[in-house]
């Protein structure tokens, strides 16, 4: 299972620079937890995740422009089965 996020900044239409633009980046904390769905429809444990972060790249996006961003994500190898994400 992949899972993951993009965090993103149109930072010269905001009049930021890069370096403002990935510090109000870093602000944003980013958790995710996944519970096994049981028999019967109830719930197991939450289990954090770890994330991984990719370092910040920019790129020209075609409706925003000029554009820096991050991917955070996990990668879990889980059991067959339904599961739930918090």
């Amino acid at each position: 299972m992949w899972a993951g996020i993009v965090w993103f900044s149109d930072y010269k239409e905001l009049g930021l620079t890069r370096e403002q633009a990935i510090a109000e980046i870093e602000l944003s904390e980013d958790r995710v937890w996944l519970a096994e769905v049981l028999p019967g429809g109830g719930m197991g444990a939450l289990v954090e995740q770890p994330l991984m972060r990719t370092s910040f790249k920019d790129t020209i996006h075609d409706v925003l422009g000029h554009i820096v961003y991050q991917h955070r994500a996990f990668i879990a190898q889980l059991s067959a089965g339904e599961y739930l994400s918090f």
